[in-house]
């Protein structure tokens, strides 16, 4: 391939590959890049995050709960009612 009269030292298949879009995209893998591969793996480490998460607050919503009831018998018991 020639530039101006001059060799670029490239075949013509590189420049193609060089200008196409979506190659480009899957050539980059670095972390947080664009490539098929590298979404693949953030989407799965942020379902993994986002299921923990889940399970968290689950937990803390049954603790809040059991504190809720707890609160309600002591001041039941404080009145002298029950219920």
């Amino acid at each position: 391939m020639e530039l101006l009269g001059h060799g670029v030292g490239l075949t013509d298949a590189q420049v193609q590959g060089a200008m196409d879009p979506a190659l480009n995209v899957q050539m980059k893998q670095t972390v947080g890049s664009p490539s098929r591969r590298s979404m693949d793996a953030m989407l799965l480490s942020r379902q993994a995050s986002a299921e923990a998460d889940g399970r968290k607050l689950h937990e803390r919503q049954a603790a809040l709960l059991q504190a809720d009831a707890l609160l309600a018998a002591a001041i039941a018991e404080r009145l002298g009612t029950s219920g």
